[in-house]
């Protein structure tokens, strides 16, 4: 997950998602912009494109009015569970 008002934080994701199979291999991740609701956005949508390179789902949330926060969870439960 990333801070769609901090331009830092998805710089950082290539980082954070090496970090993290390094760790745990073959694990689900989904990958997430928070912050939508902020007017002051600094990683615009068309952006955002590490989740093309990986295969990964991306969706845009916001965790403060709940604007899609369902959306990213039954993609890992469905990955761990069925493998696909």
């Amino acid at each position: 997950m990333f801070d769609v008002t901090a331009r830092l934080t998805y710089k950082n994701v290539p980082t954070w998602h090496r970090d993290l199979c390094r760790v745990c291999e073959n694990i689900p991740i989904v990958l997430c912009g928070n912050k939508v609701d902020v007017k002051n956005r600094q990683v615009k949508a068309k952006q955002v494109t590490f989740h093309r390179k990986k295969n990964l789902q991306y969706y845009e949330i916001s965790a403060k009015s709940n604007y899609n926060f369902e959306k990213p969870f039954p993609v890992p439960c469905q990955k761990a569970c069925w493998g696909s």
